[in-house]
């Protein structure tokens, strides 16, 4: 009875609430920000938790052509996050630090906006230019907050899976007939939610994986073990290799590491032969001829890549500008390249790809030394560097990204606070 009358309890439910208010209308989701900005004043755990466990809101918006007063809807998300950040920031303002990692990512945005003024389509620049202001800011307040843990962020991703699963789909299924599998030629039948693509929805179950993973050290409670399992489930059935490939792989890692060999032989029976059935079902859709090509497996990447390095020897130092790669890609009816370093090299130059490597190294260096005190940081990380690679991890704030950024700050902030307790 007392766990009902704890304020977490109360957001929780408010969170609920308000999926389904948006469920009923998506109109609703202009109060959004409102909401965030009301809870942050109130107490800044409150909007985080409502924050986190609400992200499953935009699955809610199942065409990829909804708009309200001429903006997507979860435009109104990305902007209640940020005012949830600003005014964090502002209440702790006096006790504020900023480390060169954050520096870093501060030179990348202000390149970014100085190439929005040549920039061949200006519009998906800026799109993504609020994604960078979102990320900077949550590296920035996470890597200075007490109360906000890694612990607290893995529970609420965990919960928000649950809301999603048990929620967000059936009101998706039954209210709006969506259908909860995409058809692709080249891969069959893929788990998607809406107009969710599959990948980013693969990076957001390989992301509970790992909180589940953590969770589980601490608390052996079924709900986490329920949520390791399906999330890994829902992972297969989006059928994205990179994120099958890198969780697996990870995962190994992990458990080589903290010894846990019972559990790493059982992933070494059932890991390899899931993934094997994958690459095989992706060999053999078509002859053997093109299973062998590379463009063919890479499902065109090799392309788009090629394509790109070649586009970008006309604009090698400063790039062709933040959100030109759509102009590009548009010859493959696709916006991004697949490959976020190649996208950063094509749009903001040697200059832009220079800065955005300094930046992950330093964060590598923190998440390497945090490895002897929990080696999964470091897997999660690692994670998040694989899907830069075969991607468009930067645009996935709202499935993944941006629950890198927080932990990122998170553990920055327990790693000095370990060194200087004081």
């Amino acid at each position: 009875m007392k766990a009902l009358l704890t304020p977490r309890f109360h957001i929780i439910s408010l969170s609920i609430l308000f999926i389904l208010i948006c469920a009923l209308n998506k109109y609703t989701i202009v109060l959004y920000p409102a909401i965030m900005v009301f809870l942050v004043l109130l107490n800044t755990e409150y909007a985080f938790d409502f924050m986190i466990l609400t992200m499953g809101i935009n699955y809610l918006f199942f065409t990829e052509n909804s708009s309200i007063f001429m903006f997507h809807p979860n435009s109104f998300i990305t902007a209640g996050q940020i005012i949830f950040l600003i005014i964090a920031l502002i209440k702790q303002r006096n006790k504020l630090q900023i480390y060169p990692e954050a520096f870093t990512l501060f030179g990348f945005l202000i390149l970014s906006i100085i190439t929005l003024f040549f920039s061949k389509d200006s519009t998906n620049g800026i799109n993504i230019l609020f994604s960078f202001i979102l990320y900077l800011l949550a590296l920035i307040y996470f890597s200075n907050s007490r109360n906000l843990t890694k612990e607290r962020l893995f529970q609420g991703l965990v919960l928000s899976f649950f809301i999603i699963c048990l929620i967000v789909v059936p009101l998706q299924y039954f209210f709006n007939s969506e259908s909860l599998f995409q058809y692709n030629p080249e891969r069959g039948y893929r788990l998607t939610i809406g107009a969710v693509h599959p990948v980013p929805l693969s990076f957001f179950f390989a992301m509970v994986f790992f909180a589940s993973l953590f969770l589980l050290e601490s608390s052996k409670r079924i709900f986490h073990m329920v949520s390791l399992v399906f999330s890994f489930i829902g992972i297969i059935l989006t059928n994205t290799r990179t994120a099958l490939i890198g969780v697996i792989v990870l995962t190994g890692y992990y458990l080589i590491v903290k010894k846990k060999y019972w559990i790493l032989l059982l992933s070494m029976i059932a890991g390899p032969m899931v993934l094997f059935q994958k690459i095989m079902s992706i060999i053999f859709k078509t002859n053997i001829e093109a299973s062998q090509d590379l463009t063919y497996i890479t499902s065109g990447r090799i392309d788009f890549w090629t394509l790109m390095l070649h586009e970008f020897i006309k604009n090698p130092i400063l790039g062709a500008g933040l959100g030109s790669s759509s102009a590009i890609m548009s010859t493959f009816n696709l916006i991004t390249p697949h490959n976020d370093f190649i996208r950063i090299l094509f749009e903001l130059g040697i200059l832009g790809l220079l800065i955005f490597i300094i930046f992950l190294i330093e964060i590598f260096k923190y998440t390497f030394k945090y490895r002897k005190k929990n080696p999964l940081i470091l897997c999660i990380f690692l994670f998040f560097i694989i899907t830069l690679f075969f991607d468009n991890t930067i645009d996935y704030n709202l499935y993944f990204t941006l629950y890198v950024f927080i932990l990122m700050g998170m553990i920055k902030y327990e790693t000095l606070n370990a060194r200087n307790p004081g």
